[in-house]
């Protein structure tokens, strides 16, 4: 009887192999459902079997006239020779369990039959008389499956079935609450500098803090988190790693030791379970150079950084005084550059202030 893969329920007794698109047995015929069994046919995406139930076998037997076996020898004695070819031999199956129940491998060697078929259901059934439930690779074992149909031979799968390890407990770990440098070689770099115009090439991104700003807080513990085996039992951990962290002297701790405050102005960072802060310039700036001759001035405005001042125009003209330029100043020079200032644009190029003649 064919009957739809939602139709049939434990207890019911296949009629005829279960066989998959690649040619190889699924489940034989004569195997008896069980629930374990449906849900590997629903997973292999089996639609529909010829199977009955236990009534529906005896009903048949009942209307189906007994046989006259005497006269039918003929067929009895092609039935026994053909008996190897409908009752198939299965493979030898074994599964070495690792010592702490974490991992499992699985062998599969020919037992010497002329038809041998290896079934899917027969390998969970090894699975579930070694106790396994927990970590079944399935995928590897449907791929074994097909192998095996194609090649008999003895295979060996590593971590068929694998456990999930347990965590240790974390204490201490730091939780930034602003944007910060992590990268060691970028550290150097900005402990190299002192305003932030000469590191904003490096593209990174970091908040300004000042004093008082919350660079980090501890968080509370994280207790340990159990794992599993392959046998599906909880396997326990006691260890607590402990996150050892230094700070430098432009750091404090506050909130009963909770918090990283910063103490200065400048750049945050964590390196090397390091936490500090750099020393950052925020304000814009404006650099004046001269030609060997002094025949040439020229003022270079760098932008600010984040809450960062510009460079005045009084402060350009305050350079041009510390130098003694006092002829050939370029008035309407330094007007346009303290207009662009003041509109928040600022020359890619240094600009001529002054020239001699």
């Amino acid at each position: 009887m064919l009957v739809t893969i939602e139709e049939i329920s434990p207890g019911m007794v296949l009629m005829e192999d279960v066989v998959l698109p690649n040619g190889a047995v699924l489940v034989n015929a004569s195997a008896e459902l069980t629930d374990k069994l449906i849900d590997i046919l629903k997973k292999r995406g089996i639609e529909e079997v010829q199977a009955m139930t236990r009534e529906e076998m005896e009903a048949a037997d009942e209307d189906t006239e007994e046989p006259e076996y005497e006269e039918e020898e003929p067929e009895e004695e092609e039935e026994t020779g053909g008996n190897e070819e409908s009752h198939p031999t299965s493979p030898t199956i074994r599964i070495l369990v690792s010592d702490d129940h974490m991992s499992a491998n699985l062998i599969i060697e020919p037992a010497g039959g002329s038809n041998e078929i290896l079934e899917y259901n027969k390998i969970m059934e090894t699975f579930e008389q070694n106790g396994i439930e927990y970590g079944i690779n399935e995928k590897k074992i449907s791929s074994l499956v097909e192998d095996w149909q194609a090649e008999q031979k003895p295979y060996e799968i590593e971590d068929i079935a694998r456990g999930a390890a347990p965590t240790p407990g974390k204490e201490g770990e730091l939780e930034f609450k602003v944007k910060h440098i992590e990268n060691s070689y970028h550290c150097s770099e900005i402990k190299n500098a002192e305003r932030y115009w000469q590191i904003v090439h490096m593209g990174g991104e970091f908040d300004r803090v000042d004093k008082g700003t919350v660079i980090a807080e501890r968080q509370m513990g994280i207790p340990p988190v159990p794992g599993k085996n392959i046998k599906g039992e909880l396997v326990s951990i006691n260890e607590i790693i402990k996150e050892k962290i230094d700070t430098d002297d432009n750091v404090e701790y506050a909130n009963d030791g909770n918090d990283i405050v910063s103490k200065i102005t400048g750049i945050a960072y964590f390196s090397e379970s390091c936490v500090g802060v750099i020393p950052i310039n925020f304000d814009g700036a404006a650099v004046l150079a001269t030609d060997p001759e002094m025949m040439i001035g020229r003022v270079t405005v760098h932008p600010p950084g984040p809450g960062g001042k510009v460079p005045s125009p009084d402060y350009i003209k305050q350079l041009l005084e510390k130098e003694k330029i006092c002829f050939g100043i370029k008035e309407k020079a330094l007007k346009s550059l303290a207009d662009s200032i003041a509109k928040g644009e600022f020359p890619e190029e240094s600009v001529v202030v002054a020239e001699g003649k």
